[in-house]
């Protein structure tokens, strides 16, 4: 993660429908990207070893997506939050799995952390599906 992916992270932000359940569809400006994202990336990689990774497709070279576990803002706990987002054409290849399977294996070898959990909007039945996968269970549910 480099300043100098503000444009792919955006290019990513601003589909709709892969915004669907992080933000109703509006983008990321890429201001936020690129003043706060990136940064807090560096930041947790430099201190904690962990950060945000940009996705290419091996055949191709071109941006799928990210896979990123970080610190909670509201946990002193040893554990990490897991997020994925990927553009839209590379839905339903196994992707997000992959790379979050890989990512959790390095939590538990590099770091402290105890616990990885992820969390989603209760209709995004895709990225569900992701956590069950990496075998998560469903810890709690705001209704």
């Amino acid at each position: 993660m480099a300043p100098s992916d503000v444009a792919l992270l955006g290019g990513l932000d601003s589909d709709r429908e892969v915004m669907r359940f992080v933000s109703g569809g509006a983008p990321t400006p890429d201001s936020a990207i690129a003043d706060w994202v990136i940064p807090r990336s560096q930041s947790q990689f430099r201190e904690h070893g962990t950060g945000l990774w940009v996705a290419f497709d091996r055949r191709t070279g071109r941006f799928v997506g990210w896979v990123w576990l970080r610190l909670p803002r509201h946990s002193a706990l040893p554990e990490l939050e897991l997020s994925y987002r990927l553009r839209r054409e590379s839905w339903h290849r196994g992707l997000a799995t992959e790379a979050s399977t890989a990512l959790i294996r390095v939590a538990f070898i590099a770091t402290d952390t105890e616990r990885v959990f992820a969390s989603t909007h209760p209709d995004n039945v895709r990225s569900q599906r992701v956590m069950q996968k990496l075998g998560m269970r469903l810890a709690a549910e705001n209704l």
